[in-house]
């Protein structure tokens, strides 16, 4: 293995092959894989992140509702998926999704939420054939 694409990780230290380095939470630092692991299982259900866009601050609130999983507060989120690495996120309904989470690219797409049936019965009604 080549020393020339290896680049130490932002929280362990380990030497990683660059093509494996991913973003924090945060997106301030680049890490190895393991602790992309460890950060998502530390994150517990319920809970939102942020980052402020003007501060670049990084905010973890546990919600609010009391809702249970699964149920309205799913009514209120949108799905996305990024067509680079293929990650699938959802985020608040309201919240434009520009930059995909964990590669980092600007390849995000909203999730389509019919199935495929659906999608095809659309697709050759459209209007907007070639």
């Amino acid at each position: 293995m080549s020393l020339s694409g290896m680049i130490s990780c932002g929280s362990c230290g380990a030497r990683t092959q660059m093509n494996q380095m991913r973003y924090n939470l945060t997106g301030s630092r680049l890490i190895c894989p393991g602790c992309v692991e460890k950060e998502r299982s530390a994150i517990k259900p319920g809970t939102t992140h942020s980052i402020s866009p003007r501060t670049g601050t990084f905010t973890h609130e546990r919600s609010q509702t009391s809702a249970a999983p699964g149920q309205a507060e799913n009514e209120e989120m949108t799905g996305y998926y990024c067509r680079s690495c293929r990650f699938k996120f959802s985020r608040k309904k309201g919240f434009d999704a520009t930059s995909c989470p964990y590669c980092g690219r600007q390849t995000v797409s909203e999730a389509y939420k019919g199935n495929a049936q659906d999608l095809i019965e659309d697709s050759a009604r459209s209007e907007d054939d070639f």
